[in-house]
């Protein structure tokens, strides 16, 4: 019996590890090509279920908003800016990347020419 115990705390610490190495929630970085070169952007996502982009990495936010994850699919909303639409993205998280892909996105803007974003945890 003792045994049991110890394995099922091992297998319960090992799921709260993989569960939290594979959170949304953190600091991003994104890199993408404009017409002057590499644009470079950070996201803080919070888990109160809010985020703020930072264009430039320059440690100002010039956008916030609102995000709902619903399994592998992301839903996001900016409160302010050129553009306030909806836009829904499939996404993959490991502990060292977040990969967004477009599914709908009322705001042509975002999401970037492909339609796809890959960041690193920062």
């Amino acid at each position: 019996m003792n045994k049991m115990k110890i394995l099922f705390t091992v297998m319960i610490c090992c799921l709260a590890m993989s569960i939290s190495a594979q959170s949304i929630v953190g600091k991003w970085k994104f890199e993408f090509p404009t017409d002057q070169g590499t644009m470079v952007m950070s996201a803080n996502i919070k888990a109160d279920g809010t985020y703020a982009l930072d264009f430039g990495n320059d440690g100002s936010a010039e956008v916030t908003g609102t995000y709902n994850l619903s399994g592998d699919t992301l839903t996001v909303k900016d409160d302010a800016g050129d553009c306030t639409g909806k836009g829904v993205y499939n996404v993959k998280i490991t502990d060292e990347t977040l990969t967004m892909t477009r599914v709908s996105d009322e705001c042509p803007n975002r999401g970037g020419p492909e339609g796809v974003m890959v960041s690193k945890r920062m």
